[in-house]
């Protein structure tokens, strides 16, 4: 799952029925791991064992400890990543172990720079609970590339766009957020286990969904940049290799292990449904910056393109040493052909009031959080209807029944809170969250989803065998 819940903080995980409504969410939606972004700096270590108490107390498994295992990112802009585990003796994260330690100054570039660790181990035998106090970071990432001069006077940039000039790029302010790389081992039937990467990403928004977002548009442009991304695939036009990371074993040996996955996720703030060579202006120029990610256009589905990795390239012995050969030219790195998990749903609620006649809910406009994938295991996702991704509809899920059934929640306390409290987030216009009756309006539902996130969460799911 993906969600961005729209500064999570410990202020918000206060509100009466908030931290309720947000773990039915995710438990209902049967997520193994949950990727957050937007969470905000102050009392994080607070807030995060308060979400994941509220998780284990409605799905605590058999051994009482589900979604104890909890990490945050390293600090990016004014906010951190976040990943939640369902059961970390299936799925465990990959940290850095030697190298950069991914932190803003010192971002992921050259994976070669790094050793890898399954945490707390890679010996399955051995259970990650009760999960230490001392968790390790989610790293943050960077390109990996050398420059192009095209002309005397004229560089490239070799770092995303939208970084402060202290750091390499050309903006300043807090509209920038470095990618962050969560992967994670997955436990199989097979020997050996799976590596999943993850590429999270939020980007500055824009005001109105009509507006081009420039500095998105840049950012996106840039990730197949990523190293990782160029160990999925060195060529996704064909034919490209796939390369390795190196991973210490349940021995603490190193061992090359190939890079077949690769997914990146978050809150791009392109709309996906707005993208389009084919289209107006804003439509080709957002379709140009995903086209570095997937060719699918707004409504194309998630059945294609293959999305396959590399051929397997010839192992490396690990350690990696120097010398080793230099980050690629910017003008050779190809664009990933991955897949898009939302191509004609919305993840973004519609602001109230809603047009007459309403469209169903969940009222979404635009797809800004996605998922792009591919690999040997996340070509498996599942199909719903023409997308893998399933948009959760958070409207559709509010009752006014006392308590709340499984599957649904109740805002009336966090209705009651606004409107007593803050007179904000348009609850004074929901008279049915709070009373109980007359049943609720489309206008309520939305009013109701969007004091929790204007964004919905999004589910892709696969199998590992």
């Amino acid at each position: 799952m993906n969600w961005n819940i729209e500064q999570l903080s410990i202020n918000k995980l206060a509100v009466p029925g908030m931290l309720t409504a947000i773990a039915e969410i995710i438990v209902t939606a049967r997520a193994d791991i949950v990727l957050l972004l937007e969470v905000r700096l102050t009392q994080v270590e607070s807030a995060m064992r308060q979400l994941s108490g509220a998780l284990n107390g409605r799905d605590p498994g058999p051994a009482r400890m589900n979604w104890t295992g909890y990490f945050l990112s390293r600090q990016t802009g004014g906010e951190y990543y976040a990943a939640l585990v369902r059961n970390l003796d299936y799925i465990r994260p990959v940290v850095v172990s030697t190298g950069p330690d991914g932190s803003r100054l010192h971002p992921l570039c050259d994976l070669r720079e790094n050793t890898f660790a399954v945490w707390p181990t890679a010996n399955w035998a051995a259970t990650a609970y009760p999960v230490a106090a001392a968790r390790p970071s989610i790293p943050l990432c960077d390109v990996f590339a050398t420059p192009r001069f095209d002309r005397p006077a004229k560089r490239r940039r070799t770092a995303f766009a939208g970084k402060p000039l202290a750091e390499g790029g050309f903006a300043t302010g807090r509209g920038y957020r470095l990618p962050a790389l969560a992967m994670f081992w997955v436990r199989t039937a097979a020997p050996g286990g799976h590596l999943l990467p993850f590429v999270i990403c939020h980007y500055a928004a824009v005001r109105g969904h009509g507006q081009r977002n420039t500095l998105a548009q840049a950012q996106v442009a840039q990730l197949p940049h990523l190293h990782i991304a160029q160990l999925f695939n060195s060529n996704p036009a064909g034919p490209g290799t796939s390369g390795y990371l190196d991973v210490l074993d349940d021995a603490r040996n190193h061992r090359a292990v190939r890079v077949q996955e690769l997914c990146f996720t978050g809150d791009f703030n392109i709309d996906f449904l707005h993208n389009s060579a084919a289209g107006d202006h804003l439509a080709r120029v957002n379709h140009a910056a995903i086209a570095a990610l997937t060719p699918t256009a707004e409504r194309g589905g998630s059945a294609a393109p293959p999305a396959a990795p590399g051929v397997a390239g010839p192992v490396p012995p690990v350690p990696y040493a120097p010398p080793q050969p230099p980050a690629r030219e910017i003008g050779t790195i190809g664009n990933q052909v991955l897949r898009a998990a939302v191509t004609e749903q919305g993840t973004i609620q519609r602001e109230y009031p809603l047009p007459v006649p309403p469209p169903p809910p969940p009222y979404a406009s635009a797809a800004f959080d996605n998922f792009f994938y591919g690999g040997a295991c996340l070509v498996s996702a599942a199909q719903h209807l023409h997308d893998a991704g399933e948009v959760i509809n958070v409207p559709a899920s509010i009752t006014q029944a006392h308590p709340a059934p499984p599957g649904q929640i109740n805002l009336a306390a966090t209705a009651g809170y606004y409107v007593i409290q803050l007179h904000k987030k348009n609850a004074d216009n929901a008279p049915g969250l709070r009373l109980g009756a007359p049943p609720l309006t489309d206008d309520e539902r939305l009013i109701g989803a969007r004091l929790i996130s204007d964004h919905l969460p999004v589910v892709l799911e696969f199998n590992c065998p």
